[in-house]
């Protein structure tokens, strides 16, 4: 386990796995009158985490809180222990609310019999739960409950409405996990127990309701303000513990904008690069490092070997999204000494923070749960599992792929295995930077308007290398609407001429060629020893699928879809193998 795990009123007969012991982590255990509470967390940030009892409370947080300097002069106080004692009696249960970072964590109140556990702001440090009449169990990681779970001999089963949002999404929507018995705690939010009662509270939710008075100069000037001091708080975090500061380098915006702002605070900084040999991702960030002047590193993904890693990744990331993704960044970091790496500053949502999740300009779409699914294969079973499941209502079809798309897909992939390592964070959802940019009009953030004008304004020579081919501020014209989606004369004829090729078999797909961040179809179809594993593990497994509709469901997208859909399938039967077939794995 890595992270918190506890159980609350808990029969006295329940049975609590023991942890093993891993190199290099702390673990603890506490236990006050039905409440038990451990975490097993890094020799790492210890400054940042908290596990302390009072006669009157219990804390646990865990992961790194960037601003305990400025809450600890708010507040009066001269250590973390007694700022967050302040902060609960001053600001209520909520009272986390005010930290910046990544974190999740528990508190318990002796004198009221009050519990709360939650997460932080864009749920980066997930948590888990289980409930039933008798107890209620949370953790970090789904496998700590389930290893409980089997230890006591209770069930858990395969949710059909998880299952079918992995192959549609590629990611597990709302509170979906793939068994019934645990949901997952959504971002911004928190659980409250008391007297034997279970509530769950939003403490933050995103609102993108627009501030028309701003000018250009203006937004762009708070922008880079926000984005500044979102850089300056995880570089600050490393420089306190000795860290060297790395920074994941694509040929992408986003994480182009991490580097460049990290330049100007940090001299001593590792550019990790992971692509397809000679494609844009390897030599775009071969010319921005040499730029900088920053440390090099690079690792080929010739031939797809990652694609090996599936039981691993599944394990690790218990089917809550595509294996791909995260066995991509497992190959590169599980190589590294990881020692001395810090809070790893990547450039995750950049895209949709400063520009938006939308393709058109329609400001207030309602919710539809088709927007952005990796596969429509399934989409229909999808709506059909999901009829009697209440989706929450959000303001908008953005608000809703923030939280969805972006929080529990995006945000569980990468991150989630650089939190094997160390602590990962996004200047992007800096939670001041992200509200900020949500004030900004759609217009301004749509066509990377806004975001074009602030590279060109404050990173002049961040604009001087392609975005993947696209030319950064190169004008576009005249907006207008084709087949349903806002376009230019400036895209209209590349975009016609690719799609008449693609159609008429002129040309590939990019997926299909080596010019492509991940050339899933290429790899596939190339190196044959990858396509023996992937189709021979989808062989192996899916007449151990039970349910007869489901399994129809699978063989139809394997065999009929892309490699994207045969890597959504391989997860899910992965997950199949590995908690339904044999458990075995748990018991370690």
């Amino acid at each position: 386990m890595n992270g918190i795990r506890g159980i609350i009123n808990r029969n006295q007969d329940t049975e609590v796995p023991h942890v093993n012991k891993r190199e290099n982590f702390i673990y603890d255990v506490k236990e006050f009158s039905g409440v038990y509470v451990e975490r097993n967390t890094k020799n790492k940030f210890l400054n940042d985490k908290a596990f302390f009892e009072t006669d009157k409370y219990i804390f646990l947080i865990e992961g790194v809180v960037f601003n305990i300097e400025d809450l600890k002069h708010t507040y009066h106080q001269t250590n973390w222990e007694h700022t967050l004692v302040s902060m609960y009696e001053q600001k209520g249960e909520a009272f986390f609310n005010d930290f910046r970072g990544t974190f999740n964590g528990f508190f318990y109140d002796k004198i009221e019999k009050v519990t709360i556990v939650f997460t932080d702001h864009i749920g980066d440090k997930p948590i888990y739960y289980y409930e039933n009449d008798s107890e209620f169990i949370f953790a970090s990681e789904i496998n700590a409950i389930l290893m409980l779970l089997k230890k006591n001999a209770i069930t858990y089963t395969l949710d059909k409405k998880g299952a079918y949002s992995l192959l549609t999404h590629g990611y597990m929507i709302e509170d979906l996990t793939p068994f019934n018995e645990i949901k997952r705690l959504k971002a911004g939010s928190y659980i409250k127990i008391q007297e034997h009662l279970f509530s769950v509270s939003r403490y933050h939710l995103l609102t993108n309701t627009p501030d028309e008075s701003m000018k250009d100069q203006e937004i762009i000037d708070k922008m880079d303000y926000l984005f500044k001091q979102a850089i300056y708080r995880q570089t600050s975090k490393n420089k306190e513990y000795g860290y060297i500061d790395i920074a994941p380098l694509s040929a992408g915006l986003d994480s182009r904008m991490t580097t460049y702002a990290l330049a100007e605070q940090s001299k001593n900084i590792l550019s990790v690069t992971y692509s397809q040999s000679n494609y844009l991702d390897e030599t775009v960030p071969k010319a921005i490092s040499s730029e900088l002047k920053t440390h090099f590193l690079f690792k080929t993904l010739d031939n797809g070997l990652s694609l090996f890693y599936l039981d691993e990744m599944v394990q690790r990331t218990v089917g809550v999204v595509l294996y791909g993704g995260p066995a991509q960044v497992w190959d590169v970091f599980h190589l590294l000494d990881h020692s001395n790496i810090g809070v790893i500053h990547t450039g995750m949502l950049g895209d949709v923070v400063v520009g938006t999740f939308y393709k058109s300009l329609e400001k207030d779409k309602e919710v539809n749960i088709e927007d952005g699914v990796y596969s429509k294969f399934l989409i229909d079973r999808l709506k059909y599992v999901l009829k009697d499941y209440k989706i929450e209502d959000y303001k908008n079809q953005e608000i809703f792929n923030f939280y969805n798309r972006g929080f529990n897909g995006a945000n569980m992939g990468s991150p989630l295995i650089f939190q094997e390592f160390s602590e990962s964070y996004s200047p992007f959802y800096d939670i001041d930077f992200l509200e900020f940019c949500l004030t900004i009009p759609m217009e301004k953030r749509w066509g990377n308007y806004i975001y074009d004008k602030w590279v060109i304004d404050k990173y002049p020579n961040a604009s001087k290398h392609a975005h993947n081919g696209r030319i950064i501020g190169k004008n576009k014209g005249k907006n207008f609407k084709l087949f349903g989606k806002n376009v230019t004369i400036y895209d209209l004829l590349p975009r016609t001429i690719k799609f008449l090729s693609i159609k008429l078999g002129i040309r590939k797909n990019s997926m299909e060629t080596k010019n492509h961040m991940n050339p899933f179809d290429y790899w596939y179809s190339t190196n044959y020893d990858l396509k023996n594993y992937m189709d021979d593990y989808y062989s192996d497994i899916i007449n151990k699928v039970e349910c007869q509709v489901l399994k129809k469901d699978l063989k139809n997208m394997y065999t009929n879809g892309n490699t994207t859909d045969k890597i959504q399938v391989l997860t899910f039967l992965s997950l199949i193998k590995n908690y339904f077939i044999s458990e075995d794995w748990l018991d370690e």
